[in-house]
């Protein structure tokens, strides 16, 4: 190795610097390959991004917020490194209005009415035939910002939170799925287009999903079926990573989110997972 390169950068945020145990598993196995590897906060005005040969996004959880920044600092350094996922996937990805691109190309997902940032409201409660619904930000993480509510009875309070989300992003109107809190949401990881494994979701959880057995979920034919359906469908079968995130529904399996930015992988639930993926990444190298 030359002094001051690397193989392998993984990259993490200011808020959270440290790799998660998931991330950590990968590091290792990366290492145990002969990988040099460092781990940088995108951030950073004192990283040379140039110096490492495939940068990968792990950890960047601040960037649904500063998002602006984040698609500039993506653009600088795709010049200067290789980064995984593509540029392209990430910025398609960063914006959830690709749901709405994915329902038109065939795929079942949660139904779904898509605002513009900065776009007038012309909602009124006869507009929405659904019971519950949840309200997100177009560009968000994990349940930040995500809100559940009964109508008609809240719809007021409904539209008071849309606004806000609007002021600073796009937002989703979703009919709510009861199937999320008595079948739980399941998030399929694949790693190099092939199913890996899978865990089931927290609702409304603002941390991570706990990294323990209780969570582990063993996905059936259909859900892989699924999964495998929307990858191909959104061309990224041939990506490192990435996670597809399902839930039964009234009409079978629905997606719910295609992760390919920064997903935790939950690379500890699956023995054979983290060597898997730091193989897939050198693999490019």
């Amino acid at each position: 190795m030359i002094e001051g390169r690397y193989d392998i950068t993984l990259v993490t945020c200011e808020a959270v610097p440290l790799l998660s145990p998931s991330d950590r598993a990968l590091q290792q196995q990366l290492e145990s390959l002969g990988a040099s590897v460092r781990v940088a906060i995108w951030t950073s005005s004192e990283v040379d991004w140039s110096t490492s040969s495939i940068t990968v996004i792990r950890s960047t959880w601040d960037a649904c917020i500063k998002f602006r920044e984040f698609e500039s600092w993506l653009r600088q350094v795709e010049s200067r490194t290789r980064i995984y996922n593509p540029v392209d996937k990430i910025l398609w990805n960063l914006e959830k209005s690709y749901l709405v691109d994915l329902h038109k190309r065939g795929i079942q997902t949660i139904p779904t009415v898509y605002f513009q940032a900065k776009s007038h409201i012309s909602l009124k409660p006869t507009d929405l035939s659904w019971p519950e619904v949840v309200v997100k930000p177009s560009i968000g993480a994990g349940s930040f910002a995500v809100r559940r509510f009964s109508l008609p009875r809240e719809f007021s309070l409904l539209l008071d939170h849309l606004g806000a989300i609007l002021n600073r992003t796009g937002a989703l109107v979703q009919r709510f799925e009861e199937t999320v809190t008595t079948d739980s949401e399941r998030s399929l990881v694949f790693i190099g287009g092939k199913y890996s494994h899978a865990v089931r979701r927290i609702p409304f959880n603002t941390g991570d999903t706990p990294d323990s057995p209780e969570f582990d979920h063993e996905a059936d034919p259909a859900e892989i079926a699924f999964a495998t359906e929307v990858l191909e469908v959104a061309d990224c079968r041939k990506l490192p990573f990435a996670r597809v995130d399902l839930v039964p529904s009234q009409r079978g399996m629905a997606l719910m989110e295609l992760e390919l930015i920064e997903p935790s992988l939950f690379l500890t639930r699956s023995a054979a997972a983290a060597h898997k993926l730091a193989a897939t990444i050198l693999a490019l190298l």
